[in-house]
């Protein structure tokens, strides 16, 4: 995109120059000098005298009026030209450096195989939520156990982030289930639902922790959720949090209400 606003912008200051060429001022020698007199402009006619290295200066007449226009247009085109002159060399350099190669092509060139090991460092060319959808990735191995088929035809690990992968296919909330998060070269997590905001460019991250009267469980979810703030993934931004236990069941009226004001909204 940048590449493009930069070819669009030296194509004006091309045009700009074309103009410059049609309006050239008169070969005038000498320049526009302007004194107040009061209220008043007065407007001289300079020179510098090339034997005595001074300046001269004579009085332009009312009469005489055109010479001022000509040496004052003389010296604003003078201005413009200099200053588009200078900035098209910039831009033709710019345009020159990024077109070898852009920071989309670093990733986009590397393999497929090494691409599915980790995501971007920034989002770089805009995405359609289509084409994040279509970005493969390789979920967490999920071991021997039970697994439950949702309405979209994913395999979850509980009967509650089942309820909750068909709440979100019923509303039409597009999500990636345990999609892997690279919070750095050692830290991969994996969030239990993974939505994208098209006009933002930013993931919106879901976790339910459905053990939370288990001490170890417990423990492990506090330091994922200290992990995920460290790196500015905070509940309430873009990290929503909801619990359970054997005791108290997930609460689905307040599940819906987060789904309203911090999801749909933000998608």
């Amino acid at each position: 995109m940048l590449l493009k606003d930069i070819k669009e912008e030296i194509q004006r200051y091309r045009q700009i120059q074309e103009r410059l060429n049609e309006l050239r001022p008169k070969e005038i020698a000498g320049f526009l000098e302007i004194k107040h007199k009061g209220n008043k402009a007065q407007y001289y006619h300079c020179k510098w005298n090339s034997v005595t290295g001074k300046k001269e200066c004579y009085y332009i007449k009312k009469s005489n009026a055109k010479l001022a226009r000509d040496l004052a247009w003389k010296y604003y085109h003078k201005k413009i030209e200099k200053y588009v002159s200078q900035r098209l060399s910039r831009l033709e350099v710019l345009f020159k450096e990024y077109e070898k190669e852009d920071l989309d092509s670093i990733y986009e060139n590397l393999p497929k195989a090494r691409r599915q090991l980790f995501n971007p460092i920034i989002a770089t060319k805009k995405k359609s939520l289509e084409e994040w959808l279509c970005i493969e990735y390789q979920a967490m191995i999920y071991g021997d156990r039970d697994l439950i088929q949702t309405q979209k035809g994913d395999l979850v690990r509980s009967k509650s982030e089942k309820i909750l992968a068909d709440l979100f296919f019923s509303l039409k909330i597009p999500y990636k289930y345990e999609c892997p998060l690279v919070i750095n070269e050692r830290i991969v997590a994996y969030p239990d639902f993974t939505f994208f905001n098209p006009r933002t460019q930013q993931e919106i991250y879901w976790e339910h922790f459905g053990m939370m009267d288990t001490p170890e469980y417990a423990n492990r979810a506090l330091e994922k959720l200290r992990i995920y703030a460290n790196y500015n993934i905070l509940p309430g931004q873009n990290l929503i949090v909801s619990f359970e236990s054997n005791k108290h069941g997930p609460d689905f009226q307040a599940i819906k209400k987060l789904i309203d004001s911090l999801l749909i909204e933000s998608l």
